[in-house]
């Protein structure tokens, strides 16, 4: 029969593993084949996040020059300052010295406003005067290859009014440059652009990838940066090593700019690492799944299984005093620990037998007090019958008052009664002290809603605060009034049982209201009471957060006012 059940256990340890791995390789498959197939779809997304960078950098240079264009005929139009060059200028002559300064302020300006350019300018052909952002040259000043080639052309160019703003390129020993110029009665605006600062910028928007932006001239050269002509070289578009992909982008009228992307550089040589070392990884992943399996079974679950025979086969005195090892260090642990509860078990267990003869004792010493407290009464109840016999009145009637308050007493105080003999029980205690004090020592009002007369409080818990304000607030100068008033409440969390027990006496002082607001001791005429503490926390014990009892004054040293509230579903 135990064979029948351990193979039943190993079936269903085989199984619940094969529920575990069965998936798991699943998923892993499904993984490599995501990833073979992310691989193209990453390369096909690369490109085109390429091409459309490359289109909005280039869409913006165009939208610049469209910018310049216009800014350029409006303002060879309209600039005074333009408009005043003479036509015969030199260097000494300070009469322009002003407007020169003027269309040199005006060039900042369009340079701080279009930061792709390097520089603007303003030329008069007549006078052959050349100012732009960084000086001013006359036709006898010593000049720059740019500026000679530039002044070259706009001299032969500027004489021919142009409808429209004129591009081309512009190429020095050393550089390349996009020239755009407007030209209106023999007068010209124009600016000026560095071709290398546009490839670094395009190369900066593309720098994840492995992208070559090159411009192909007229007479075959390529024009490229510096940068990646150092890299890849001139001959890059015949040379075997890159086979990439050529994109074209028109730049105003100058020509095309053109993209080449090779297909194994930069973010996806990086995404097709990244792909094959996750593929690799979750091919391992498939090899440590096999593994931890065999080693599940073979060093976690056969001893886990020995050991729970042992457990089984073991009785409770065998079990502690068993010495056996375990192959695992954790189920070692766990029969300790295992030993150690069944000790906790066995001192729990005469813990227990110890608490249940305790408690016989003490129901057996509380049967033996009950002869006290019968006794009493069978005295007061002879009293009661000498005086009835003798005909005193008075004494006939206060221990007929006091019997029954000692009785009410003497039964079990440890749960809940009704309020309506809660309130019986207090007018007993206070006709036992008119008795004493005189009937008009005091007096007491009650207020009660008929639905509460049923409900059910903490025993003795009336009596304790009618006791405290009686105590406390008679005096012998004027008579004091007690009041009881009770009634529901209704408030978000429910309704409330709302008893509210006042005085007319002198109220609580600051010293007794801070002892029940930190629950402190009260010292009070040399005793201590803990009448209220005791209240609070038998309020506490029987009703937890949802019962409070308040104590406050009607006013400065005047009017002792107690106010408990009660769950009403548990009245």
């Amino acid at each position: 029969m135990k064979r029948a059940r351990s193979g039943k256990k190993k079936q269903s340890l085989r199984a619940v593993s094969l529920r575990i791995v069965i998936p798991v390789t699943l998923a892993l498959a499904a993984i490599l084949v995501f990833l073979s197939w992310g691989v193209q779809e990453n390369r096909r997304l690369a490109n085109r996040y390429i091409q459309d960078t490359a289109q909005l950098y280039v869409d913006q240079i165009n939208k610049t020059l469209y910018q310049i264009s216009n800014e350029m005929i409006v303002l060879l139009r309209t600039d005074k300052d333009i408009a005043a060059i003479p036509t015969e200028l030199g260097p000494r002559d300070g009469t322009y010295y002003q407007m020169i300064n003027n269309i040199k302020e005006q060039n900042n300006i369009l340079k701080i406003r279009y930061d792709e350019i390097r520089s603007f300018f303003v030329y008069g052909q007549e006078a052959d005067l050349y100012i732009d952002t960084e000086g001013t040259s006359f036709r006898e000043s010593a000049k720059s290859e740019f500026n000679t080639l530039l002044t070259g052309i706009l001299l032969e160019e500027v004489a021919r009014n142009t409808i429209v703003p004129h591009w081309q390129l512009l190429e020095t020993s050393t550089d390349h440059y996009i020239v755009g110029w407007y030209a209106k009665d023999k007068k010209a605006i124009g600016c000026i652009m560095r071709v290398e600062d546009i490839w670094l910028k395009l190369e900066a928007a593309t720098e994840s990838y492995q992208a070559i932006p090159f411009m192909e001239l007229e007479d075959g050269r390529i024009l490229m940066s510096e940068r990646s002509k150092g890299i890849y070289g001139e001959d890059f578009l015949t040379n075997s090593r890159y086979r990439g992909q050529i994109y074209h982008y028109q730049i105003g009228n100058l020509g095309q700019l053109q993209l080449y992307i090779l297909p194994d550089g930069g973010i996806m040589e990086n995404l097709l690492n990244m792909q094959m070392v996750l593929a690799l990884f979750v091919f391992v992943l498939l090899m440590i799944c096999g593994v931890v399996v065999y080693f599940y079974n073979r060093q976690i679950m056969e001893p886990m299984k020995r050991f729970v025979a042992g457990l089984n086969e073991l009785d409770e005195e065998q079990m502690l005093h068993d010495n056996g090892a375990n192959s695992l260090l954790e189920l070692e642990a766990a029969s300790d620990k295992f030993k150690e509860l069944l000790r906790k078990i066995q001192s729990l267990k005469i813990a227990i037998y110890e608490e249940e003869l305790l408690k016989q004792k003490t129901e057996l010493e509380f049967a033996q007090g009950q002869i006290k407290p019968h006794f009493f009464l069978n005295c007061l109840s002879l009293i009661h019958g000498i005086a009835d016999t003798v005909g005193q009145k008075q004494i006939l009637h206060i221990t007929e008052v006091l019997s029954n308050y000692m009785r009410y007493i003497f039964r079990d105080s440890g749960g809940k009664r009704l309020l309506s003999e809660e309130l019986e029980h207090v007018r007993l205690f206070l006709t036992i002290q008119k008795l004493r004090y005189g009937e008009e020592s005091f007096s007491f009002v009650e207020f009660l809603d008929e639905a509460v007369e049923q409900a059910l409080i903490p025993s003795l818990l009336l009596q304790t605060l009618v006791e405290n304000a009686f105590v406390h607030a008679l005096t012998m100068d004027h008579a004091v009034e007690i009041s009881l008033y009770a009634t529901t409440e209704h408030y978000d969390d429910g309704q409330y049982l709302y008893i509210s027990i006042s005085d007319t006496g002198k109220g609580f002082t600051k010293e007794v209201l801070q002892a029940l607001e930190e629950d402190t001791a009260i010292v009070y005429d040399g005793r201590t009471h803990v009448g209220l503490q005791n209240a609070r926390r038998r309020l506490q014990l029987l009703y937890g957060k949802r019962a409070s009892i308040a104590f406050s004054n009607m006013d400065e040293g005047f009017g002792a006012v107690v106010e408990v509230r009660i769950p009403w579903d548990q009245c």
